[in-house]
């Protein structure tokens, strides 16, 4: 039977097209390491977790999985029961520098996946690249992002500094071993570790044998590059002085003929964090051996800090700090500390020589070559979104690669002060260039030596040399083959055999589609600035937009690699959730419209007064409900009219910057550079260049508000193209007259046109005609603290303010509150027309914050006071009209003018007067609702300057006098309304004195003062207002016990 199903098997894989020899082994948690000349040695190690017989097979060419065509293979040097895991390691020797060798592991049950690695050179004239860092710890999320930002870089090896695991248990390191094959690329291509132990590994023993480290005492030392670069590596967590100091001494003595050498080991001399202690012991045994025999470059770890120093001489002289001094010419560099995924601490203990630091996770980027050693500082919270290097060019960034760019610089440059170098730099073809086909294109280059000449220059393309040309002007012609994009540089040679590598250009051929993704660089391109126009540079949040008043944001991102004129598909900005909460509201987004956009300064207004683009975009954030949440409410809409219309600009070159200006009300808060680094502002681009391809217009809606009418769109549709134009004509119903437009157009034009660059709201008013009747004004102000309320965003009533805010209110965390106004004893006759209706408001704060307001009426027969149950105003049934109101700046405390009146509100009365149920002395309620913030005296805050209604209505008779029916009982007449040659006023007074009339336009401006002698009793005052032209008018009568407003017509 076993037989059978053995047969059964075998003919089923046939079946499948595999062979036994593709049935995987069973072997896992992979990793390369170096132990010798890594020019022609490599140690395989893995995991053995059942089977026997494991054997390497490799060579230079790739045969896949099919073992037995591998011209070479290793049998196990050395095998240990570790950590829960069987240990095998395959030490490779004999092999070519510089050279690409394919492998696979085959035992008794299978062979494993095809992987690969590439030797280093062995020559120093070739460029090198690391990748340095430590502290991975527990900490899963980051250790695995900084370990694919090793799978995209792609470097000769990485030096990994110690504490890889928090406890060292079993399943912690197998877990390392599981996120470590995340460093291993999607083709294969693996990469060395060089190992240190710190203080998280328990003894030496647990390095030597998960590692196979060259030294069981876990300190040695690597030669990179035949003579370029020799790597110390130490040993911080067992004896430093003594053996191991002596023995680095003496190495560091018969190595002087290495260009360059660098140390690595676990605890930092002088820690950057506050609560680590100093490192004296390594302090006193190593520092002077660093000066003394010029090591360069020094990576400590431990703290999970970032830092870089400049380069120190140690020294307890004149002007040190804790034993070191600047010395820019002989110095060391120091640089770290860790964050690999360690838990982050704070860079709290800088000193007179640091560089820079910060507390973040990432790794160090190194470039070593004869002339310099350059080092750069890479975050790795986005590493799922980077690119990939070129194999042919490891040493141009990929794309989205997050460098760090501190006050001093992205780079930090270790100069040979031994070697004079060539120095070259392509001249054609221009950085970004387009063309349309694949065509021929001129190469060229200026070079020079110092001491000396050039010998060649010799042309890449896309890592590739395509040519060499051994006298000046140096050039030659290439044929782009294809459509693509293509990257080019040079490299010079001297007499001496010294080489340089010139920058990289990029041109663009044919149909390209590209993105980036470029993530706010430092603390001084994302800003604030107050709305006393005070800037403030190192916030550590960024308000969208409200505090304490509604700023203005900028956002500078940096070199953007984006052809002039390119076509732009998609771009958005990306934030992280700093707080949650805040008011809702519209922001408002444009672009700055400049060619290359200049730094942001502590100058006065210096987001404001920069020139915006034509386009902008509106942005109503949904709720940030998480700390650290970024999706996709927080994702700005679509952008990329504004980026278009930068890009579009004659001036525009890849490489140049550009700001976001964000303006508006409401309040969300953002991560900034200076509060979370990785978490700061991210601007994602796509975009296309050639194919005759064309931006996708943006498409907007056109909302529109009325009551008491219509209104009709040419042409009419859903949405509306970008720039298009549409003719609006308002249509009154009967006994209606349309009187104005309110919301993103204004004025009286009938019919009005708009043009489409946002979503928009628009608002037409109608009011009542005037047929016969008498026109009667009454009003009424608000007559108890309970009559005036705020509902909060969160439904909690406050019935007792001392002022009220329209609408957004930072008090207990009210947010965008509603407000609800109730006006008592109402005496108009059910069913009549109303034609005129306000509320008048007096001024109690002047903090203006813009927004706008949408107005209702309770539908009710009779509106019933308010009372402390949650959501009473939200909860009420609102008209099915509404009035949008946009208030004028609010600027004088006290003020009750025509900013602080209301639009018409007759359509809301008419709907509540309209109601069966409705009766004369009834009680009416409104409701305020929107954004931004203008603040009203309330009830309990001055009765006197409570909120008050004023309604005209229209009575039946022919009477042509105008009935102001006052709260006193003083009776109050003021006709004819509208008013003609000449105005009375017929009034009781209960005393002599004097009495002011105003009369102001409807922009707020005095028109007419008069002064009247009033006696008690009875009086009848005629008014000469025939200088008057025609309009609306409001007349302030105060004075001998009267106080009143009234709005005129003439």
């Amino acid at each position: 039977m076993r037989n059978l199903l053995l047969k059964v098997c075998i003919t089923t894989l046939m079946l499948m097209g595999l062979s036994l020899s593709a049935i995987m082994a069973n072997t896992d948690k992979y990793r390369l390491v170096l132990r010798g000349n890594p020019s022609t040695t490599m140690t395989i190690a893995w995991n053995q977790i059942s089977g026997s017989n494991p054997v390497v097979y490799y060579g230079t060419t790739d045969f896949g999985t099919n073992y037995s065509a591998y011209p070479m293979s290793k049998t196990v040097d050395r095998s240990v029961s570790y950590a829960g895991m069987s240990n095998q390691f395959a030490r490779l020797t004999g092999l070519q520098p510089n050279t690409a060798y394919y492998f696979v592991i085959r035992d008794s049950q299978g062979t494993s996946q095809r992987f690969w690695f590439k030797t280093a050179p062995a020559t120093s004239a070739d460029r090198l690249s690391f990748i340095a860092g430590g502290d991975s710890r527990n900490n899963r999320t980051p250790r695995q992002n900084a370990n694919r930002i090793v799978s995209k870089l792609r470097p000769h090896a990485v030096l990994f500094g110690g504490d890889m695991t928090s406890s060292g248990t079993n399943s912690e390191w197998q877990d390392w071993f599981d996120d470590w094959q995340l460093t291993t690329g999607s083709d294969g291509r693996m990469i060395p570790i060089v190992a240190t132990r710190g203080n998280h590994e328990s003894s030496n023993t647990m390095v030597y044998n998960l590692f196979d480290t060259p030294s069981s005492d876990v300190y040695y030392a690597i030669t990179f590059g035949g003579d370029l670069i020799r790597t110390y590596t130490l040993n911080t967590e067992m004896s430093i002085s003594g053996n191991q100091t002596t023995w680095l001494a003496n190495d560091l003595a018969a190595n002087a003929n290495v260009t360059w050498k660098t140390a690595q080991y676990h605890k930092p001399m002088r820690p950057h964090v506050s609560s680590k202690s100093e490192g004296n012991t390594q302090y006193s045994s190593w520092a002077n051996l660093f000066y003394d025999h010029k090591v360069q470059l020094v990576v400590e770890c431990d703290a999970h800090t970032v830092k870089t120093t400049w380069p120190l001489r140690p020294t307890t002289g004149s002007g040190s700090d804790e034993g070191f001094i600047r010395d820019d010419v002989n110095g060391t560099v120091y640089a770290g500390e860790g964050c690999w995924g360690a838990p982050l601490r704070s860079n709290n203990d800088n000193k007179a020589w640091t560089r820079n630091s910060g507390m973040f996770n990432q790794v160090k980027w190194i470039f070593v070559d004869e002339s310099k050693i350059e080092l750069r500082t890479v975050r790795v919270d986005n590493a799922t979104s980077v690119g990939t290097v070129s194999d042919h060019n490891i040493f141009t960034a990929p794309s989205n690669l997050d460098i760090w760019s501190p006050s001093n610089g992205s780079v930090v440059s270790i100069l040979n002060t031994n070697v004079s170098v060539p120095e070259v730099s392509l001249t054609a073809p221009t950085n970004g260039t387009y063309y349309e086909s694949p065509q021929s294109i001129t190469l060229s280059a200026s070079a020079s030596d110092a001491d000396g000449n050039i010998t060649a220059v010799e042309f890449f393309v896309n890592g590739q040399s395509v040519g060499t040309d051994t006298s000046a002007p140096y050039s030659l012609n290439y044929n782009l083959p294809a459509d693509g994009n293509y990257s080019i540089y040079a490299i010079a040679k001297d007499n001496d055999g010294y080489a340089t590598t010139s920058e990289s250009r990029q041109v663009n051929v044919g149909l390209v589609q590209e993105s980036l993704s470029v993530r706010i660089a430092s603390g001084n391109d994302d800003v604030e600035e107050r709305t006393d126009g005070s800037m403030y540079m190192n916030s550590s949040d960024i308000e969208l937009v409200y505090d304490g008043g509604n700023q203005t944001v900028g956002l500078r991102f940096l070199s953007l690699d984006i052809p002039q004129g390119a076509t732009i598909d998609n771009a958005s900005i990306q934030f992280t959730t700093d707080e949650t909460g805040g008011a809702n509201g519209t922001l408002t987004i444009y672009a700055q419209d400049a060619n290359d956009a200049s730094a942001f300064s502590t100058s006065n207004n210096n987001v404001s007064s920069r020139t915006k683009t034509s386009a902008s975009v509106n942005w109503s954030p949904s709720s940030w409900s998480s700390i650290g949440q970024a999706g996709s409410a927080q994702r700005t809409p679509e952008l990329k009219t504004l980026v278009q219309e930068v890009v579009n600009r004659s001036g525009w070159s890849s490489g140049n910057d550009m700001v976001f200006i964000i303006e508006g009300n409401g309040e969300r808060t953002a991560e900034s550079y200076d509060g979370v680094s990785g978490s700061a502002a991210l601007l994602n681009i796509t975009y296309t260049v050639g194919g005759g391809s064309t931006p996708t217009p943006n498409e907007y809606t056109l909302s529109i508000n009325t009551s008491n009418g219509s209104v009709s769109k040419s042409p009419n549709q859903s949405t509306y193209t970008e720039g298009s134009t549409v003719s609006l004509t308002a249509t009154p119903n009967s006994g209606y007259e349309f009187s104005s437009w309110s919301g993103a157009v204004s004025g009286s034009q009938n019919p009005i046109s708009i043009t489409m660059n946002s979503n928009k709201t628009v608002s037409a008013n109608f009011s009542a005609i005037q047929t016969g009747g008498t026109p009667v004004t009454i009003s009424k102000s608000v007559a108890t603290g309970n009559d005036d309320a705020e509902e909060a965003e969160s439904g909690n009533m406050y019935l007792n303010s001392s002022d009220l805010e329209l609408v957004y209110d930072s008090h207990q965390s009210a947010g965008n509150q509603k407000v609800g106004i109730r006006f008592t004893g109402l005496s108009i006759p059910q069913g009549v027309s109303i034609s005129d209706a306000y509320i008048q408001f007096t001024v109690d704060e002047t903090k203006n914050d813009s927004g706008n307001l949408q107005i209702y009426a309770q539908d009710t027969n009779d509106a019933a006071g308010f009372s402390s149950s949650s959501n009473n105003i939200s909860s009420r049934t609102k008209t099915s009209a509404s009035v949008s109101w946009t208030p004028a700046t609010w600027s004088s405390v006290g003020a009750a003018g025509t900013a602080q009146q209301t639009p018409n509100l007759s359509s809301l009365v008419q709907e509540v007067v309209n109601r069966s149920g409705w009766s004369s002395g009834n009680d009416m309620v409104f409701i305020i609702e929107g954004n931004g913030r203008r603040t009203a005296e309330s009830y309990n805050g001055s009765s006197s300057k409570a909120p008050k209604l004023y309604i005209t209505y229209l009575s039946n008779g022919n009477a042509r006098k105008a009935n102001i029916s006052l709260e006193a009982t003083t009776q109050f007449q003021i006709f004819p309304n509208p008013i003609q040659e000449i105005v009375n006023l017929e009034f009781n007074s209960e005393k002599d004195g004097q009495l002011q009339v105003t009369f102001t336009d409807m922009a707020g401006r005095t028109v007419l003062v008069e002064s009247l002698e009033v006696k008690t009793g009875l009086n009848k005052i005629e008014l000469d207002v025939n200088g008057l032209p025609s309009g609306v008018y409001v007349a302030n009568i105060v004075g001998a016990g009267i106080s009143e407003s009234v709005k005129l017509t003439k």
